[in-house]
């Protein structure tokens, strides 16, 4: 095959072309210290790093949900411990109003004090994040998820559900707890489970409400009649009915039902009722019978629990009492105020375990990524030593090409006639 000036002339560019490209690629990963990304250069190596890259990605998301349960967990912590901050208020407001030498003028004083703080404990109940997402409305992504009604009780709006975030491939963390966890289902003075605003409310009713009324108790010799609102509670009454032979708690709905479960007792207590008139019954016992602990599942509000009045010969005598319900009874509400706080030291005790376990899951993750670190910089680091080497190489190679071009390119016929 004949080949003619111009096409070796060309081949030659070419081939310096392609050797100016290498010779520039290597000093660009000799400078940026790394290998040669292309699949084509290393294959193997190439998947090994693509795996390795794809686990760092990993490890960082995971770090970043660590960071964000952290920062969650700790707005937690300190929103719950002003809350327990508030209920140690509380608890010694319900000391100091359950004392008899408080004045009416000190009681509304404390009253006032209880809707204050009741105020703040809606506001640490919608309470935000960092982000400005709400600690406590579950994944319901509602703002502010602690609102009051126009009659004045407070409403829950988000959900029972708990963010959780994947922390690692088998593993996610809670972030915190639900605001139904944390502010539903206590249990209040009267044995009934309720919001923790409803027990601040029962406070705030048993300072100011109905003073003088008896506790939550009754007692006649002979017999008393009992008159309750209809209209104090949406469920049952439950109630403790004492005779001469022992004691009872009882609970139905209707008056008539109410009788049939005292009569039902009678064997126990040594009392018999019977309905007198409307949502009054009769109590009768061949001794001291009293009524105690009145609940009415359901109520709220600060109106007495029901009235009651003395019966001699099946008529009434004196003036009718009013009775407190069970959740405005003055050790009832110590006892609630301190389950309280109880309640929200263990929600405490809950976020710090959870923000201890997401510390230790970070650790853990830092370790992985200083590791998967190493393994990308072993795959992608160059060795610049050899680097060099083949750079000078190839340097040489163009020179030389270049110079035995030059000479060749110089010849001509005459040169070989000569």
């Amino acid at each position: 095959m004949t080949i003619g000036n111009a096409l070796f002339a060309e081949l030659n560019i070419q081939s310096f072309r392609g050797l100016r490209g290498e010779i520039s690629d290597l000093q660009g990963r000799i400078a940026s210290g790394t290998q040669d990304p292309r699949a084509s250069a290393d294959p193997l190596r190439f998947v090994r790093l693509s795996a390795a890259t794809e686990q760092q990605d990993t490890l960082g998301r995971y770090a970043d949900n660590l960071r964000l349960a952290g920062d969650r967990l700790d707005h937690a912590d300190t929103v719950l411990a002003e809350a327990n901050q508030i209920a140690q208020r509380l608890g010694e407001i319900a000391l100091r109003s359950a004392t008899d030498s408080t004045g009416d003028d000190f009681r509304s004083a404390l009253a006032a004090e209880v809707e204050q703080l009741r105020a703040a404990l809606i506001d640490v109940a919608n309470a935000t994040d960092g982000g400005g997402e709400s600690l406590f409305a579950g994944l319901s992504g509602v703002r502010a998820p602690f609102r009051e009604s126009a009659e004045g009780h407070v409403a829950y709006h988000g959900d029972a559900a708990v963010q959780r975030l994947r922390t690692s491939e088998t593993r996610s963390l809670q972030t915190g707890v639900s605001g139904a966890e944390a502010f539903l289902g206590v249990e209040r003075a009267d044995g009934q489970v309720g919001s923790v605003f409803d027990i601040v409310d029962d406070l705030a009713a048993s300072i100011g409400a109905h003073p003088g009324a008896r506790e939550s108790a009754f007692a006649a010799e002979g017999g008393l009649r009992l008159s309750l609102d209809p209209d104090a509670g949406s469920g049952p009454t439950r109630l403790t009915v004492e005779g001469p032979d022992g004691r009872a708690e009882v609970a139905a709905g209707a008056p008539g039902a109410l009788v049939a479960a005292i009569n039902a007792a009678t064997g126990q207590t040594g009392v018999t009722a019977s309905v007198a008139s409307g949502t009054s019954i009769d109590l009768t016992g061949a001794g001291t019978v009293s009524v105690s602990r009145i609940v009415q599942e359901g109520a709220r509000g600060t109106g007495p629990a029901a009235e009651a009045v003395a019966l001699d010969a099946g008529t009434p005598v004196g003036a009718p009492e009013a009775l407190r319900p069970l959740r405005h009874d003055k050790q009832a509400q110590m006892d609630a105020v301190d389950t309280l706080q109880n309640h929200f030291a263990d929600l405490r005790s809950k976020v710090g375990a959870l923000g201890a376990a997401a510390e230790s899951q970070g650790r853990t993750v830092e370790n992985r990524q200083v590791m998967i670190r190493e393994a990308v910089a072993g795959l992608e680091d160059l060795d610049v030593a050899a680097a060099i080497t083949d750079l000078r190489t190839r340097l040489v190679t163009l020179q030389a090409a270049q110079q035995s071009f030059v000479k060749v390119s110089g010849l001509s016929l005459f040169d070989y006639l000569r």
